[in-house]
């Protein structure tokens, strides 16, 4: 019979991938910890610390899945975590936006001013 159900059946699964990827959820936990600890410099609530911090660690959690698939070295996995941390979710969410809205890029259907 499985003693294990809802609430204790996730924080199993939970620390059994913690315990397989000790460097991928290192870089987790430094990204919450510094983005909480930056965002508190900042001047800013906890509760938003605390969310930012959640959202830093998903964030670098994916950026870490994509090093890990394209063959990087697992070493580097830490550093992207304290990278995001320091940079913050809100700042990262800045550049992509900026970067999706930019007017030069490049334009996938039509000519450059046309509106169709």
């Amino acid at each position: 019979m499985n003693n294990h159900n809802g609430f204790s059946e996730l924080l199993y699964r939970a620390w059994l991938w913690v315990v397989a990827h000790p460097l991928g959820s290192w870089g987790a936990i430094s990204a919450f910890v510094v983005s909480v600890w930056s965002d508190l410099g900042d001047g800013h609530r906890w509760i938003e610390s605390i969310a930012t911090g959640f959202v830093a660690v998903f964030v670098s959690l994916g950026l870490i899945a994509v090093m890990h698939k394209s063959g990087m070295h697992e070493e580097w996995m830490p550093v992207v975590g304290m990278l995001v941390g320091i940079v913050g979710v809100d700042r990262i969410k800045t550049a992509v936006r900026g970067a999706w809205d930019s007017k030069d890029r490049p334009r996938i259907f039509g000519k450059k001013g046309d509106d169709s």
